[in-house]
């Protein structure tokens, strides 16, 4: 089975959009295939490093 358009277009554009850090105020960080690559791993990717960064921030 294959999915028409199933991912954004990626361009180096879209990657200077994205923030450096998950992190956006003490208690409040972002997660989402947003933040890394528009994907099923890329949400995974960015996941785990807000779970990282939660984690040393506590």
């Amino acid at each position: 089975v294959t999915v028409q358009k199933a991912l954004p277009i990626e361009t180096p554009l879209s990657r200077r959009r994205r923030p450096p850090s998950s992190f956006l105020a003490p208690g409040l960080f972002l997660c989402g295939d947003h933040l890394t690559t528009s994907s099923i791993n890329g949400a995974l990717v960015a996941g785990r490093l807000a779970a990282e960064e939660v984690l040393q921030s506590a």
